[in-house]
C-alpha cells in the first residue's frame, strides 16, 4: 500500500479544482463518454462517476471502489487519470495484458502529468507538494509503455501540464 499520498484528500478546492475539473472534460470530450459504460480506475473519491451516468469506480483502496475486482466489469473504456505514474513498467504491462483479455476492444483514456517546472509550480502554489510523490514512470516512460501495446487515436492537453491520449489495442 503506498502510504506517503492521501488518496482520501479532495483535490478538486480551489484552484487545484478548476485544473483537476477541466481535465475531467476534457477526458469525457475526447472518449465522447455520455453514452458509455465506464471504468474508472483509480477512481478516487469519484469525481468522473458525478459527472457521467455509467462510470463504475474502482480504486486501490476498497472504501472508494465500487466493486472489489475491476476485471468484474463490462466496460467500453478505462480512464486512468494520472495514475500509472504509480505503476512500475511491468505493472504497467500487467495491467495492459489484463485489459487486452478483459476487452480488446476497450478504448483507454490516459491523463499523463508533465510533470514540469510548471506543474511544480502549480503543486506549490496549489498546497499540492506531495503531487507525484512515489513516481515509478515518467510521462515520457509512461507513454512508450502503452505505444508498445496501443494506438493513439486523439491527444489534448490542459494548460501544458496535463496530456490527455485516447488509446486501442493494436491488436498484435
Amino acid at each position: 500500500m503506498i502510504q506517503f499520498f492521501d488518496f482520501h484528500k479532495n483535490y478538486y478546492t480551489g484552484i487545484k479544482g478548476v485544473y483537476f475539473r477541466r481535465i475531467l472534460k476534457k477526458i469525457i470530450k475526447i472518449g465522447d463518454l455520455s453514452s458509455k459504460r465506464v471504468l474508472d480506475f483509480g477512481c478516487g473519491r469519484g469525481e468522473l462517476k458525478k459527472l457521467l451516468p455509467s462510470v463504475v469506480g474502482y480504486d486501490i483502496l476498497p472504501d472508494l471502489s465500487d466493486v472489489a475486482d475491476w476485471r468484474s466489469v463490462k466496460f467500453d473504456t478505462v480512464v486512468a487519470n494520472e495514475v500509472f505514474y504509480l505503476f512500475s513498467k511491468k505493472e504497467l504491462e500487467i495491467f495492459l495484458d489484463e485489459l487486452y483479455k478483459c476487452n480488446p476492444k476497450a478504448e483507454l483514456i490516459v491523463g499523463i502529468s508533465r510533470q514540469s517546472i510548471l506543474n511544480n509550480i502549480a503543486k506549490y502554489l496549489g498546497d499540492v507538494k506531495d503531487a507525484y510523490a512515489g513516481t515509478k514512470l515518467s510521462p515520457s516512460e509512461e507513454l512508450a509503455v502503452l505505444k508498445d501495446r496501443m494506438n493513439v487515436i486523439d491527444k489534448k492537453t490542459v494548460w501544458f501540464m496535463c496530456n490527455i491520449y485516447l488509446l486501442r489495442f493494436k491488436h498484435l
